[in-house]
């Protein structure tokens, strides 16, 4: 689920996020991080808008999804991503 403007990275990469994180979901070519915070950062292939940041722009680094706030789980599949927030 990491990749740069045109390839998948296939080696362990380090990256960083601002704060801790709970947990990890991963797509088929894409990555969720849910931080302590309730806060979802995402970033991978985004073809289909699985990122969440309502384009289809490909994301290299992870970058917080504006619209996702509260969150206590988060999932991943083949194309999509999924967050479920504390009201559930």
């Amino acid at each position: 689920g990491h990749t740069d403007a045109t390839n998948s990275i296939l080696v362990p990469t380090l990256v960083k996020i601002a704060h801790k994180i709970r947990q990890v979901a991963l797509g088929s070519k894409h990555s969720l991080f849910l931080t302590n915070l309730g806060t979802v950062a995402s970033c991978g292939a985004n073809n289909f808008c699985q990122l969440g940041h309502g384009d289809t722009d490909t994301r290299s680094k992870p970058e917080i999804v504006s619209t996702l706030k509260s969150i206590k789980a988060v999932a991943a599949s083949e194309k999509n991503s999924f967050a479920i927030d504390q009201n559930h």
